[in-house]
């Protein structure tokens, strides 16, 4: 006979209410405040893929879609890729217009909210008048713009000298050529021009004609040839007293230290600065004592990569408002080791800054430093770590090369421990250090955070931390060299703003 079919198991009546009273409590989606719903979209990726996540939360339901359209905000910003060479006849004479209207709608639901946008150009544009026309318009609040040229080994960026000449005629008073200048960008914050395969003869950016309250300027390129500051600061009368931040980042840069202390001389309220080149410089004259000072009195965070010329500039520069100090990727100078980045030049900085702070009756004190990729052997960082001892808060370091050997030096650590047998036992070895970092290969490193026992140790027997992960440092290290066949891995540096 056939097995008798086994009888579903009977649900307790308590059990059925309970779940049910379980499901009526866990509230719907949509029951929560609506600043709190409006947060999560924000917090979702909704701007991705030329803002479609978006239009996609906005179809979920007739709740959402009032939420979205109703919050100005989330039109404020688009981002659109432009895959097609850009004309001004044929079928693009359509286009054109036709891609403005679709700005002018989308950023119509933004109010009077200011509006950012960024363009991606996979391919050569000529001169689009109508474009430039509708991102010149005075009518339009133009909080970021952002101009990115993907185009592999090409020579300057046409389309945006265009737009550059355009808004500067655009700046000018229809009535009187020769009256003051209406600057058609007079809200623009940040601008940034992103084209990291393209080599440049020219940039003209006349910043103080268009944009004369721009804030964060960052601009990325394969090289510059010629004069980086004649053709940045084009056309400038005076200084970019509004900018507060500049990115530079060259893979190939010439002339680059000249450029480097131009930029402070010529944005004197200047907040923090990154400065990254790939390749080293020419080799200037040595800077002496007979050098001017060159003191910049706001500057705060300062990131230096990759040019092994900055040595001698160093020498000759006084930040005394300077709390974060980022440098990296440094070669030393084979023909001459006093134009390198040396112990001594950043030592030179840091007297200099302290001595212009003292005058003004200010502290001077770094709280990071992070130190990657640098020629210092383990003296010399720990020269650098017990010059800022007592303000540091954040210690970043790369291990050096006598760390990732069989058998790895001690010297850093063995310095460490003497100073803190020298000290009161009370006192820490860095009393305002909150977090300590080892990067001892590619992508490897490790953080030791105040509170933990590792921390603890660091703080008060530095030797035994040594002796509990210098082997793992020296093993995975060396290991990553052989592997890859190259120097240490590193990270990159610790530029926290654009």
């Amino acid at each position: 006979m056939p097995a008798k079919r086994r009888r579903a198991a009977r649900v307790p009546e308590a059990d059925k209410s309970l779940k049910q009273e379980n499901a009526q409590n866990m509230g719907h989606i949509n029951q929560l405040p609506t600043e709190l719903l409006v947060y999560i979209f924000i917090l979702s990726d909704c701007k991705r893929e030329d803002s479609v996540g978006l239009l996609n939360l906005a179809c979920v339901c007739k709740f959402w879609h009032e939420i979205l359209f109703s919050y100005p905000h989330f039109w404020s910003y688009l981002d659109i890729v432009i895959g097609v060479k850009l004309k001004n006849s044929g079928p693009h004479g359509v286009l054109l217009p036709k891609l403005c209207r679709h700005l002018d709608r989308w950023y119509g639901r933004a109010g009077d909210v200011p509006r950012s946008l960024t363009l991606t150009f996979h391919k050569a544009a000529t001169k689009t008048r109508v474009l430039y026309d509708y991102l010149t318009s005075s009518n339009l609040k133009w909080k970021s713009l952002t101009f990115k040229y993907d185009l592999k080994g090409s020579l300057n960026f046409p389309w945006l000298d265009g737009l550059m000449e355009h808004a500067m005629q655009a700046s000018r008073s229809p009535e009187d050529d020769t009256s003051d200048a209406v600057p058609c960008w007079r809200q623009l914050e940040m601008l940034e021009i992103i084209s990291p395969k393209t080599y440049y003869t020219a940039l003209d950016l006349p910043l103080e004609s268009v944009a004369p309250n721009l804030q964060h300027l960052k601009i990325r390129v394969c090289e510059m040839r010629g004069s980086m500051s004649r053709s940045i600061f084009s056309g400038s009368k005076g200084l970019f007293a509004s900018l507060r931040t500049i990115s530079w980042e060259e893979y190939n840069g010439p002339n680059s230290v000249e450029f480097f202390k131009s930029l402070l001389r010529m944005a004197p309220n200047l907040e923090k600065l990154k400065f990254r080149v790939s390749e080293g410089s020419p080799a200037f004259p040595l800077e002496g004592a007979t050098v001017p000072l060159l003191e910049h009195t706001t500057l705060r965070e300062l990131s230096l990569h990759g040019s092994d010329s900055f040595g001698q500039a160093l020498r000759r520069i006084s930040v005394p408002c300077l709390e974060a100090l980022h440098v990296g990727c440094f070669r030393c100078h084979k023909q001459d080791r006093t134009r390198s980045l040396t112990v001594n030049s950043l030592n030179l900085l840091l007297r200099n800054s302290s001595a212009s702070a003292s005058a003004m009756g200010v502290e001077f004190g770094i709280k990071v430093l992070d130190l990657h990729g640098t020629p210092f052997t383990d003296t010399g960082l720990l020269a650098e770590c017990i010059t800022v001892r007592e303000t540091v808060e954040t210690l970043s370091l790369e291990a050096p090369p006598s760390w990732k050997i069989r058998t790895p030096s001690a010297v850093f650590f063995t310095g460490l421990q003497d100073l803190r047998n020298s000290i009161h036992q009370a006192e820490e070895l860095f009393p305002r250090l909150r977090s300590f970092e080892v990067v001892y290969g590619p992508k490897k490193s490790q953080v030791l955070e105040r509170g933990t026992a590792d921390f603890d140790l660091f703080q008060q027997y530095p030797m035994e931390l040594w002796a509990k992960s210098g082997k793992v440092w020296a093993e995975e290290g060396a290991d990553s060299e052989d592997s890859r066949g190259r120097g240490p891995g590193r990270r990159g540096g610790g530029w926290s703003l654009l």
